[in-house]
């Protein structure tokens, strides 16, 4: 069952000591991220209510806490909400941040993918994207993804129907589009920005050149998808085991 909160927790790994509890997100919070250096959280709430489908809530607690349509930025050091972004027509499936914190991104059910500066909290150029009426796929489902290169510059959009696209963050134009003979559920850069790493249904990663769209290997048999922080960028950890890819 898919569980949803309300509350955000800053909380040290080594001692499980709760340091703070974010208190803001008045509608239940599905999505959540850290920056890549600790100090920012962002969580984002729910823009429906999706407590009745799961049996969580009755009508008069839906009133008393609605979707609050949300998505707050916060002080992992501080433990104080520092920009709150309103006006989410759609939920979250993905929301991460560039290496660097600088820009956050928001990946909507509704297919459209948004940015903000951190520091300023405007708005950069949204991408837009028909849903597919193919989101799941052999009783699995898949969702809108997104992810950003190490420097920023390109983020990777993967499309529930498995379509993978590389744009350019600034201008919005696209770069890149890898071959679609497979379903594409997600992607992740190399620190080194070289490599692209994608997942496939039925247990499957894809190693891409993200600057021309060459696939350079399929790996069967692995489940789920982050790549090692190894400055050069060939160290791939998987669910259920490591790739050691040498050099390229």
């Amino acid at each position: 069952m898919t569980q949803f909160f309300r509350q955000a927790g800053v909380t040290y790994t080594q001692s499980a000591k709760l340091v703070h509890r974010l208190n803001g997100n008045t509608g239940r919070i599905n999505t959540m991220t850290l920056s890549t250096d600790g100090a920012r959280l962002v969580s984002a709430s729910l823009a429906v209510n999706h407590d009745a489908h799961y049996g969580l809530s009755t009508e008069e607690e839906y009133n008393v806490n609605p979707p609050d349509k949300t998505i707050r930025l916060w002080d992992t050091k501080a433990g104080l909400s520092i920009r709150i972004l309103h006006g989410l027509a759609s939920s979250v499936d993905s929301l991460p941040f560039t290496r660097d914190g600088k820009i956050l991104a928001a990946a909507y059910e509704n297919g459209i993918v948004q940015s903000w500066d951190t520091a300023t909290g405007q708005a950069l150029l949204p991408l837009e994207y028909e849903p597919s009426s193919s989101s799941t796929l052999d009783g699995e489902t898949f969702h809108l993804d997104v992810a950003f290169s190490s420097d920023g510059k390109t983020i990777s959009c993967t499309f529930p129907d498995g379509d993978l696209r590389l744009r350019d963050i600034t201008s919005g134009g696209l770069l890149t589009v890898l071959d679609n003979r497979m379903i594409l559920k997600s992607a992740r850069f190399s620190p080194n920005g070289k490599l692209l790493a994608t997942t496939s249904n039925g247990h499957m990663v894809q190693l891409w050149k993200p600057i021309t769209g060459e696939l350079l290997g399929v790996y069967k048999g692995l489940k789920g998808l982050s790549i090692g922080s190894s400055d050069d960028g060939h160290s791939l950890d998987t669910e259920t085991g490591q790739l050691n890819l040498g050099v390229i």
